[in-house]
């Protein structure tokens, strides 16, 4: 698991496009505007991948400039419990109440991930807990389609079909969860692709709660397609649409 994690962490594609090589994740890394010593590392997972019974994925991670984040001196042991361990348990208390990053000052923000707020509720939902109940990291991770970061999505549609094909097979086969929620077109499109060979150029929604189910060799798992919660709102899960995890 810390093989890919740092596999991703430290891609290749990053090392291409500083060296001037052509990557279609030239845009997404440019957008950073900063060198390779500053650049915010791909994010590879949030939380406990191999344990936790819920994956969310999205389009890509969001970056604050201000926020306390691996970048390329970083050891690998301590890129490894960042990303592990953000919401509990790490060398850092990198994310206070389960929302709030630390800021590279050592303060966290006061602003919340809007994203992080609305998949606990979610979450919750599921789950039947409530928010004091709910372990981020442990009752569910958080992966994306494109890993590196960047403001608005901005660089996705070029990096997705590159990133996606190279990560995001593994890591679902990595996690044991029965239930993969993906957030937003960008994931439908990646996943489509991935798991069911059909190509889309925009998810079509019947409601607010799509459902697609392949079987595993340990047994059926079942995605689930939402509109970005961070965006659309809360997207009410109808419990008695999903099989028991």
């Amino acid at each position: 698991m810390k093989t890919l994690l740092l596999k991703i962490a430290r891609c290749e594609e990053i090392k291409k496009v500083f060296s001037g090589e052509e990557s279609p994740c030239k845009e997404i890394v440019e957008s950073q505007g900063c060198g390779k010593e500053y650049f915010h590392v791909p994010e590879p997972w949030s939380g406990n991948l191999k344990t936790a019974p819920i994956l969310f994925v999205s389009s890509n991670p969001s970056i604050d400039k201000k926020s306390e984040y691996p970048k390329e001196h970083w050891k690998d042991d301590c890129i490894a419990d960042f990303f592990e361990n953000r919401f509990a348990d790490g060398k850092k208390e990198w994310v206070k109440d389960h929302l709030y990053p630390l800021l590279s000052d050592g303060k966290h923000r006061e602003k919340n991930v809007r994203y992080w707020k609305s998949v606990r509720k979610i979450a919750c939902e599921l789950l039947k807990k409530n928010e004091s109940q709910i372990a981020p990291g442990k009752d569910y991770a958080l992966t994306e389609v494109v890993h590196c970061k960047s403001r608005d999505g901005k660089g996705v549609k070029f990096a997705r079909k590159q990133c996606s094909h190279k990560y995001l097979k593994e890591i679902i086969e990595k996690s044991p969860a029965k239930l993969i929620i993906s957030c937003g077109n960008h994931a439908h499109q990646a996943i489509l692709d991935i798991f069911f060979n059909r190509i889309v150029d925009e998810f079509r929604y019947k409601d607010d709660l799509e459902r697609e189910r392949i079987k595993k060799s340990s047994g059926k798992r079942w995605f689930a397609f939402i509109k970005h919660p961070s965006r659309y709102g809360s997207n009410q899960f109808q419990q008695k649409e999903i099989k028991k995890l």
